[in-house]
């Protein structure tokens, strides 16, 4: 079945009206995967060879360290960018197929998106150059899926709150803090990061935690979505009292303060308008 909503979704994308557009999108999305993608595979390379003959320091250890800076970066950009689909698969609901398949489905791909698999190409390449260099098959083999499989997590966190601003400000305020704390060694903030995530390594059997809480949130981001999946509702956000917004200070400026504040309001509304603006601030460094 997952098979053939695949084909489907290829089927309807190319008898689309705006096939042309859409191509050239994808043609460019695909140049700009081909980039990152060299990117992490070369880093992998660099980071292992760097830390282990310029820093005289066990690799493995070091990227553990910092991978809890990864996982909250990881967090950041899936929550900015990365949205479930559900326009294309409201129309199956009509039809004699199980909701529980369509949902399974929908959880399912959210795994073959770029945002979730690309990190693993870093992990894998990591973890194939560290075997090469005398590491432990399966202690390298732990390491591996207990990464991959908290970093997996992003994606089940990412629809339980995905339009919940809120909780996004408090979690987001949380993590500053903890950074400011980090940084003015308050707290040995990596200390921890490099003891949980090399405990993979050193203590196989520590894959049942992510284990765990990968199968637990799959089964509430089932339930979530199971019961928030409808034609008449989906997962889109809430639907508030509209309200009129006004930076006063630009009226001034005449027709062009007028325009000014109209785009304002708008970036402010717009989900991915506002992900685009921090995106572009974080690409400045």
């Amino acid at each position: 079945m997952f098979v053939k909503f695949l084909r489907l979704e290829i089927k309807s994308f190319f008898r689309g009206t705006s096939v042309g557009v859409n191509l050239a999108m994808k043609i460019l999305r695909f140049m700009g995967i081909l980039y990152f993608m060299a990117c992490l595979v070369g880093g992998a390379f660099a980071v292992f060879y760097l830390v282990q003959d310029k820093m005289n320091a066990d690799p493995l250890k070091v990227v553990s360290k910092f991978m809890i800076i990864v996982w909250v970066v990881d967090l950041i950009v899936k929550y900015m960018w990365q949205e479930m689909s559900t326009q294309n698969i409201k129309p199956f609901l009509t039809l004699n197929i199980s909701k529980k398949t369509l949902v399974n489905y929908m959880l399912i791909k959210t795994f073959l998106s770029a945002f979730s698999w690309l990190n693993s190409l870093f992990f894998i390449t990591f973890s194939i150059v560290a075997l090469f260099n005398g590491y432990g098959f399966l202690e390298v083999l732990s390491w591996f899926i207990g990464v991959s499989l908290l970093f997996y997590l992003n994606n089940f966190i990412n629809i339980l709150f995905n339009n919940k601003e809120t909780i996004a400000i408090v979690v987001g305020s949380i993590f500053i803090g903890l950074g400011l704390l980090t940084y003015y060694h308050i707290i040995p903030l990596l200390s921890y990061s490099e003891i949980f995530f090399y405990g993979f390594y050193t203590k196989p059997y520590l894959i049942l935690i992510p284990t765990v809480l990968f199968s637990g949130l799959w089964w509430i981001c089932f339930k979530h979505v199971y019961h928030e999946f409808y034609l008449d509702q989906g997962l889109d956000a809430k639907k508030e009292i509209g309200k009129t917004e006004n930076i006063a200070f630009l009226n001034k400026y005449g027709v062009l303060g007028t325009f000014i504040n109209n785009d304002i309001k708008l970036l402010r509304r717009s989900k991915v308008a506002k992900g685009i603006i921090l995106g572009s601030f974080l690409f400045i460094f």
